[in-house]
C-alpha cells in the first residue's frame, strides 16, 4: 500500500523523496478539498445580515467566487447572482422578484 492511501503519514516518516511528495500531495489535496467545500457553502448560504451595505455584501460574494476559482473550482457568474439574490432580506423583495422574473438581467 502506497503513501497516497495512508493519510497519517508525515513527511518526516517517509524514507524516499517520492513518499514525501506523495504525503505532501495527500495533505494539500485534503486541505484544498476542505477549503473548496467551505467556500462553496459560504457562497451558497451568503446572507446580507446587516441589510445596510449592499456593496460590502456584493464584494464578499465576489471574493468567495475568486477564492473558489483560485482553489480550482470556478463558479458561474449567474450562480453567484442567484445566491446573492437569495441572501437578500425582505427589504429587497420587489427587486428580487423583478430580477428573477426577467432572466435577461442575469445573462
Amino acid at each position: 500500500m502506497g503513501v497516497k492511501h495512508h493519510h497519517l503519514v508525515t513527511v518526516s516518516a517517509c524514507t524516499t523523496a517520492k513518499q514525501a511528495w506523495d504525503a505532501l500531495e495527500v495533505s494539500f489535496s485534503a486541505q484544498t478539498n476542505a477549503r473548496r467545500a467551505q467556500l462553496t457553502v459560504e457562497l451558497k448560504t451568503i446572507k446580507n445580515k446587516t441589510g445596510k451595505d449592499i456593496h460590502m455584501y456584493n464584494s464578499r460574494a465576489k471574493a468567495l467566487q475568486a477564492e473558489l476559482a483560485t482553489a480550482g473550482q470556478p463558479m458561474d457568474a449567474n450562480a453567484v447572482i442567484l445566491y446573492l439574490l437569495r441572501g437578500l432580506g425582505d427589504e429587497y423583495k420587489i427587486i428580487k422578484t423583478v430580477l428573477l422574473a426577467a432572466p435577461q438581467f442575469l445573462a
